[in-house]
This record gives C-alpha cells, sequence and structure tokens, in this order.
C-alpha cells in the first residue's frame, strides 16, 4: 500500500528524454498535421450549447470553430469563416442566436445549420450561388459533458472506442447536467506540451505549491495508468489517512480522498475533485508559445452561503497552483532555450511525462 509505505508507483530506471520537441519548429509542424489536425480535440463543455440557438466560438487551435445547435437542437461544429471573403463569421465568444448568422463586412446570412439564406446584391453572384454555399462543417459529438471535435473535415471518429476504459469512468461523472465556469484563455511562453507534463507528476507539490495546495497532499505519493494513448493518474490528500483507522465499509467515495487526473491525448488536462472539474487544454501557436484554455464544471450552483464559500476557495487554490505550473513551465522553456540541457532527466516516479511523450513520438513516427 503506497499510502502507508508513503512511497509511491515507480518504473524500474529512470529515463533521459531529448528536449528537441520543445523547441524545433519543425517538429511542431508534424505536431499540428500528424496530431492536432488528426485526432478529436476537447474544446467546451456540453452545458454551454445545450438548447436551440446557443453557440460559442473557439480559435485556440488556429482554426476559429463556430459550435452552435440548430433550431432542431442538432449540434453543428463550423469553421467560423464566411465563404464570401474569408471573414471571420460570429465575432462574439459565445451567446444566443435567433435564427441566423450575417458576416460583418458584406452582411452574408447563414443559417443555424449552416446553409447561406442570402446575399445583399445577389445579382451580382451565380444565380444559386444561396443553394450551392454552406459553412464548411466539421466533425462533431456531444459526449461525457464535453464538446469534441476533429479539424479533418472528412474524419469518422468514435468518441467511445477512441476513449477506451476512461469513457466509462468520464460517465459516471454526468457532466452532462454540471453548470460552468467562465473560460480563461491566456498565452504562455512554453512549449505546449510543458505545462501539461506539470500536471502528469506530483514530485513538485512539495516544493513549487508550499505556498498553495502541498499542505493537502501527501508528499510524493501517487498512481499513473495507462490508457493508451490517454493517462490517468490518482493524487491522494492527506485525508486519506483517515481511512486507516475505520473499516472499509464506512469509508466516502474516493474523491473525498483523492484528486483524480486524467490526460486525455493530445493535450487536455482533466482533474475531477468531489463537488468539481477542472479542465485545462493546451494548444500551440509555435514551438516556445502556447494557449492556455481552462475552465470549471460544478454539480450546482452553490445553495448557500457555505457552498459558495467552498467553491471559491477551491477556485482560488487551482489558480495559485497553475499560476505556478505556469511560471515553472515557462522557466523550463528559457532553460531549454540557453542550449546547455540536452535531455530532461527524469525520475522514476515522473513516468507519467515519458508515457506522454512517448506517445507522441509513436504518432508522429508512424
Amino acid at each position: 500500500d503506497l499510502v502507508s509505505a508513503q512511497t509511491t508507483q515507480m518504473e524500474d530506471e529512470p529515463t533521459l528524454f531529448p528536449i528537441n520537441c520543445f523547441l524545433s519548429p519543425e517538429v511542431l509542424e508534424q505536431e499540428r498535421e500528424k496530431i492536432f489536425k488528426k485526432y478529436p480535440l476537447l474544446i467546451g463543455n456540453a452545458c454551454d450549447v445545450q438548447n436551440p440557438g446557443e453557440y460559442f466560438t473557439h480559435n485556440e487551435t488556429g482554426i476559429p470553430i463556430l459550435i452552435i445547435r440548430d433550431q432542431q437542437n442538432v449540434l453543428h461544429a463550423f469553421v467560423n469563416v464566411c465563404k464570401h471573403r474569408a471573414s471571420i463569421l460570429v465575432q462574439e465568444r459565445n451567446g444566443i442566436a435567433k435564427n441566423s448568422f450575417k458576416c460583418p463586412y458584406h452582411s452574408w446570412n447563414y443559417g443555424l445549420d449552416g446553409q447561406l439564406l442570402h446575399i445583399p446584391h445577389a445579382y451580382g453572384f451565380h444565380s444559386d450561388q444561396c443553394k450551392n454555399t454552406t459553412l464548411q462543417p466539421l466533425p462533431v459529438v456531444s459526449k461525457y459533458g464535453f464538446i469534441w471535435v476533429n479539424l479533418d473535415s472528412n474524419a469518422k471518429f468514435d468518441i467511445e472506442h477512441y476513449l477506451g476504459p476512461l469513457a466509462q469512468e468520464l460517465a459516471s461523472y454526468q457532466l452532462e447536467k454540471s453548470v460552468t465556469v467562465e473560460p480563461i484563455v491566456k498565452t504562455i511562453n512554453c512549449n505546449w506540451k510543458l505545462w501539461l507534463n506539470t500536471a502528469q507528476e506530483d514530485y513538485h507539490f512539495k516544493h513549487l505549491h508550499k505556498n498553495s495546495i502541498e499542505p493537502y497532499f501527501l508528499d510524493n505519493v501517487g498512481l499513473m495508468d495507462v490508457f493508451y494513448p490517454h493517462l490517468r493518474g490518482f493524487i491522494p490528500r492527506k485525508d486519506i489517512l483517515e481511512c486507516a483507522n475505520k473499516p472499509q465499509v464506512q469509508w466516502l467515495d474516493y474523491l473525498h480522498y483523492a484528486n483524480a487526473v486524467y490526460i486525455i491525448f493530445p493535450n487536455t488536462m482533466i482533474l475531477t475533485q468531489y463537488g468539481r472539474v477542472t479542465i485545462v487544454s493546451m494548444f500551440p501557436i509555435s514551438a516556445d508559445k502556447s494557449y492556455y484554455v481552462h475552465s470549471v464544471l460544478l454539480k450546482s450552483h452553490p445553495k448557500n452561503l457555505k457552498e459558495k464559500i467552498f467553491q471559491e476557495k477551491n477556485t482560488q487554490l487551482f489558480a495559485e497552483a497553475s499560476s505556478e505550473d505556469i511560471l515553472a513551465a515557462e522557466s523550463m522553456q528559457a532553460g531549454i532555450k540557453s542550449g546547455y540541457i540536452k535531455h530532461l532527466a527524469l525520475g522514476r516516479f515522473e513516468q507519467g511525462i515519458s508515457y506522454f511523450l512517448q506517445n507522441i513520438q509513436k504518432v508522429i513516427n508512424r
């Protein structure tokens, strides 16, 4: 038992991993083409588009995306670009549309199903321009409380099959019934993989997070399981020590004692805690710059002052810890760029990082 032994899951040997994947524009281009444009991406929360007309936009993949439910409540994903002169069609981050969207440039008018409805001065175009013009659709599915999109317009994906055994676990959280907290989008100065690496081990908690979350967790105790190409980790809190003096029938749900961390390939961390789920997705801008997209799902809005204080405290703690992780990731990027480090020296208990980077390498090398 790792907790009673005050130890952690470990590999047989430490690992050296070359740092070129954090620096090379050529590697990043391969990641874009072979991973980001081919694999399902989690780009939003299902509770944000539950009813007809509800929509949100997403720009961080490098392709502007519009997620919308039409009048029949059918979910669509479109490239958010007008077919006239390539203007961004919907400028707002989210909202509710009544019947259509008008391009702000020349007022071309599209239905919520993507069909072009009206062109001002239509005599200047082909007579069948409206009939033959629709926004570019993308494959999309709402499942397990999230919106998943594939940037390959010809792709067909089965998200349940893609997630494998983790699909059932995500389904058990019943996130479709959640409420969302407004997403936070930041630009940070590091490779997209580096922040995710901070979520793949808890070796750093005692030191980096001494002023935020460290008091709540055991020192360097955890589990990491591989569900290729995904990962799942468990990070026990000190609350778990209470179980040693209780019969198992008195133990509460495991989320009272530990955080479950899912690394959904290629770029998303889902952190599950009692009563809330935190999602962070990383999207590359360049080899040394990324978008950090963060949102929170709650079971419900706080019903009383006690719940409100509890949620606000958790939000503040994660914000502090995440800021510390961002500073660490940016510091690592600066250190890597110095040219004096050729490899990351990964300890036997930092195997989550090795698994993650090796999975990326496998996909690129196919």
